[in-house]
């Protein structure tokens, strides 16, 4: 059993975000990606299937692998993002920009 102090040093510490200058579906879309849960990548635990890999390059397909990793999304995201971590994401990189990424990779609806 974790105690509290273990289970606050497991949680991400993003900080807060104030979301309330976009509209709802944004602010939902951002929430999901900061917590790193998103349909696209969480949707096969409700469908009691085996995670989904990466269609491009066959790695675990998380919301890190997609915003930071991914091969395929290389060109695009250096359009948007020059980060290396989600917390640095979510200080440095406007939200329009992280919003207009996803939307460039086709992705913004699956998230």
């Amino acid at each position: 059993m974790h105690t509290i102090q273990q289970v606050a040093f497991c949680q991400p510490s993003l900080g807060y975000c104030n979301l309330t200058h976009l509209n709802r579906g944004d602010g939902v879309i951002l929430r999901r990606l900061r917590i790193g849960h998103t349909r696209l990548t969480h949707q096969y635990l409700l469908r009691r299937e085996v995670p989904p890999p990466c269609p491009s390059c066959n790695c675990a397909l998380t919301v890190v692998h997609i915003i930071l990793e991914c091969q395929q999304y290389n060109s695009v995201r250096q359009k948007y993002v020059s980060i290396t971590t989600l917390k640095e994401l979510f200080d440095t990189v406007n939200f329009d920009d992280i919003l207009s990424f996803l939307r460039d990779i086709h992705l913004y609806s699956s998230i």
